[in-house]
């Protein structure tokens, strides 16, 4: 969203919130991949500070993703679907 402020332009960055919060034992939120510390301060948060906020939980949900891979991608699914159809 573009906001207009006595002729300044400021873009303001939506909250990366998903509505569906359910912190770790680290108190990372699963839903959006922010530290409850992130949460807190994301309304006060400059639009920097947001940035680094939404690239910190990004690193941590590509991280999450990595460390708990399903053993079934598509392609494995479609090798185990051709074996039972043999």
């Amino acid at each position: 969203m573009r906001i207009n402020l006595k002729g300044i332009s400021v873009t303001e960055i939506t909250s990366p919130c998903v509505r569906n919060c359910c912190l770790d034992d680290n108190n990372i939120c699963m839903g959006c991949f922010r530290s409850m510390d992130e949460i807190l301060q994301w309304r006060d948060a400059s639009a920097q500070q947001q940035k680094e906020i939404l690239q910190s939980a990004k690193t941590r949900k590509a991280a999450h993703q990595l460390k708990y891979k399903s053993p079934l991608t598509p392609d494995n699914q479609n090798k185990d679907s051709n074996k039972n159809q043999s």
